[in-house]
């Protein structure tokens, strides 16, 4: 079809130019006739002239091409003149244009120069258009002119290339030297178009470097012009003859894909299974993706047929028939169905390997597993990441070296599937490998996901690497790790205090909290750890300022202030958080029965303690407390006989009196 329509083309073409040629005469090619006189034109010619002239400033590019040719039609020196100096000088680059189609088309001679000079037309597609003109014209001393022009120094880049387009659009093998040269140019667009040329002109499709051509060159020297054409026309021939057998085989397999896609619903499968062994590969494949499609019912692998058509699909040299054939047994019923799934794993394709990895299960037994272990080895990264997280959902414990093994593997995502399927099986003999890649690992997604996983495998061991990845310069990374050391907080006291000592000097205050609570509620019924316990309360308390919950904080130092009998330091900083805590009312009440349940020796510090307290309530916003401390402060100075100490109190008496005289307590 090609040689018919290329043949047909470029004869037809000639044939209409030889007759036009004939009729007109070709401008150039004959001395003017139908003169009266030297330059002079006949009445018929003046008005043929001015009408073709007049429409060389048509708007129409047709138009203005007819016109063209029309002019270069006349054999009249006046007429060509006419259409040169449009060439050369008309304003608008489209019209330039078109009396360069026009020359092309009559194949002037007498434009040739003209056609030469347009390449340096400052238009780019006057350029283009006189370098295809140009193609038409291959005598010797043409082709030089062009080679010239290519050679000469004012030649830019573009024009190079153009003209060696035109070299060998035009089959001029004569100018090989030329295109040689070219091919060591320093320009990437000039090489570029020299190899094309090259390429076009012998018909082979050899690479860019010059010795192969240059060889090529010294074998056909004497190669004319027309040998090279008739290659061509051999070519295209051959190719018309690949083609329609190529129709043939089309035809005979779109016949076999209707018969196919028209089978009943009934009949369908036995059709598709049998359509695997097709000779043409998209019938295979058609049938292939309609066996393992959804919807479509399960092949039978009890069927020996079935089982043939089957491992002849995963046999099959196209990949897409041999993944579709994974796909049906997939969703395929018979003893083989796994046998055949582990042969398949062995394929030399990824996708297809990857889609078997994703069809296993447990129930396929050791032989899947092994499977798996040896994919963990092979080159391609998918398939490696598949078999590790296959691994790990299959719940396969004699993997877990092998997974270990993994956490080296260059790729981030095999490394993060090897973590998960560690998590996965629980492996807690990993732990000493997972701290490892916590701390080494450049990858801040394979930290994360080791993070979570040392937490969930709840081993001590793990503690030391999460209180160093504290630091890790991903705030994700940190987070995993906060949550994970929260988890192995459990089941030792001892453990649980280091965890939180490195959650609050981290200042994670909140997760610190949370550790101490669950140490307190744990352990408090425990006598031994008494004063381990106090000391708890007292970080718990801690945690609870530093994240300026006070009313929370206060809570603890109550229950502490309880549980030791009053403590004046502990008390003095319930006292503090309730002031805080926005509580202020609750300190007159608790500071009075302080002052009444104490011993004699215990008065003073109580009393010093109200005082510093009641100091600190004196202001507006308060409301007067700190006088209704006053009264109740000075009967336990006096209770305690000591002069000094009622002396103190009196003072702070007189001085909240005076602005504050006569204002009503708070409640």
């Amino acid at each position: 079809m090609k040689v018919a329509r290329w043949v047909g083309k470029h004869l037809v073409g000639l044939a209409v130019m030889a007759t036009f040629l004939a009729a007109a005469g070709c401008a150039g090619f004959r001395a003017p006739i139908g003169t009266t006189g030297p330059g002079a034109m006949s009445a018929a010619e003046l008005a043929r002239y001015s009408e073709a002239e007049g429409k060389l400033a048509s708007r129409e590019p047709a138009e203005r091409e007819n016109a063209a040719v029309a002019l270069l039609s006349m054999d009249h020196p006046r007429v060509q003149e006419a259409v040169l100096k449009q060439m050369k000088t008309a304003r608008d680059p489209a019209v330039r244009i078109s009396m360069i189609k026009a020359a092309e088309f009559m194949g002037d001679r007498g434009c040739f120069q003209a056609l030469l000079d347009a390449v340096k037309d400052p238009d780019p597609g006057v350029k283009r258009a006189a370098a295809r003109a140009l193609g038409r014209f291959n005598r010797p001393e043409e082709v030089g002119a062009v080679v010239a022009l290519l050679n000469g120094p004012g030649t830019s880049v573009a024009e190079k290339a153009l003209l060696l387009q035109t070299i060998g659009e035009g089959m001029c093998i004569r100018a090989t030297p030329a295109l040689l040269e070219g091919l060591t140019n320093q320009s990437p667009f000039v090489r570029g178009a020299a190899w094309a040329a090259l390429r076009t002109i012998s018909g082979r499709s050899y690479g860019p470097q010059p010795d192969v051509w240059t060889l090529w060159w010294e074998a056909n020297r004497t190669t004319s012009r027309a040998d090279v054409l008739e290659r061509r026309v051999r070519r295209l021939a051959g190719e018309q003859k690949v083609d329609r057998t190529r129709s043939r085989e089309m035809e005979a397999e779109l016949d076999e894909l209707f018969a196919l896609s028209m089978a009943s619903a009934e009949g369908a499968p036995g059709k598709l299974i049998r359509a695997l062994g097709s000779s043409h590969e998209r019938i295979r494949e058609y049938a292939a993706e309609r066996l393992a499609s959804a919807g479509s019912p399960p092949a039978d692998l009890g069927h020996p047929a079935v089982r043939k058509a089957l491992r002849s699909a995963l046999e099959d040299e196209a990949v897409s028939v041999r993944l579709a054939g994974v796909k049906v047994l997939v969703a395929s019923r018979g003893s083989y169905r796994d046998e055949m799934l582990l042969t398949a794993l062995s394929d030399e394709d990824p996708a297809v390997q990857a889609a078997v990895i994703d069809a296993m299960t447990a129930r396929m037994g050791e032989g899947a597993v092994n499977g798996l272990i040896d994919a963990l080895a092979r080159p391609h990264k998918k398939i490696r990441e598949s078999a590790a997280n296959a691994l790990g959902k299959m719940g396969a414990q004699g993997a877990v070296p092998f997974l270990i093994e993994a956490l080296e593997d260059t790729d981030e995502n095999v490394r993060w599937f090897a973590v998960e399927g560690l998590r996965k099986l629980g492996a807690a003999r990993a732990v000493p490998s997972l701290c490892t890649v916590l701390r080494t690992d450049r990858s801040a997604r394979v930290r994360e996901i080791t993070a979570v996983t040392l937490g969930e495998l709840n081993q001590p061991a793990a503690v030391p690497a999460l209180k160093r990845a504290l630091d890790d310069e991903n705030r994700r990374v940190q987070e995993r790790v906060v949550e994970a050391l929260q988890t192995l907080a459990r089941e030792d006291f001892d453990r649980m205090m280091i965890i939180a000592d490195a959650l609050a000097a981290h200042g994670r205050n909140a997760a610190a909290r949370n550790v101490l609570r669950r140490a307190i509620w744990d352990f408090g019924g425990k006598p031994s750890l008494r004063d381990q316990l106090m000391e708890a309360r007292k970080k718990l308390a801690e945690s609870h300022k530093a994240l300026k919950d006070y009313a929370g904080a206060a809570e603890v130092y109550l229950e502490m202030d309880q549980l030791t009998g009053g403590n004046p330091a502990i008390r003095a900083e319930l006292l503090e958080c309730w002031i805080k805590a926005g509580e202020p009312a609750r300190i007159l009440p608790a500071l009075t029965d302080w002052l009444k349940g104490a011993e004699k020796k215990d008065i003073p510090p109580l009393v010093v303690l109200g005082c510093e307290t009641a100091g600190r309530l004196d202001e507006p916003k308060h409301a007067g407390l700190g006088a209704a401390l006053i009264p109740a402060l000075e009967e336990a100075a006096e209770r305690s006989s000591d002069k000094t100490l009622l002396a103190k109190v009196r003072r702070l008496k007189a001085e909240l009196a005076g602005p504050n005289a006569g204002a009503d307590p708070a409640p």
